[in-house]
């Protein structure tokens, strides 16, 4: 039987200890042969740039990393995503979109 692709989400304020959290729930996934991609969104800002692709609405980077996630997970692959927010919004978008 073929598993259900997962994406694991971790959201919070700044200096909340996201990063820590997240960086060793992925360490324990990759000692485990557990194959993911991992979203982080400073990082896809970084790649992407501060204003590329997000939607100009708070959350928006939220909603970028959702459909990311969505896409992996239409192909079968299981993702982890943190990003910086509290905002309601971004949360509803995410229970939405999963």
């Amino acid at each position: 039987p073929t598993k259900t692709p997962y994406t694991f989400w971790h959201m919070g304020l700044t200096s909340s200890g996201k990063s820590t959290i997240v960086e060793h729930f992925v360490s324990m996934l990759k000692e485990s042969n557990i194959s993911i991609l991992h979203y982080d969104d400073d990082k896809v800002r970084d790649i992407f740039g501060k204003d590329f692709g997000f939607p100009k609405v708070i959350g928006g980077v939220v909603e970028t990393l959702a459909h990311l996630a969505r896409k992996a997970n239409d192909v079968g692959v299981d993702s982890v995503m943190f990003a910086l927010t509290a905002h309601q919004s971004a949360h509803d978008f995410k229970n939405v979109m999963f």
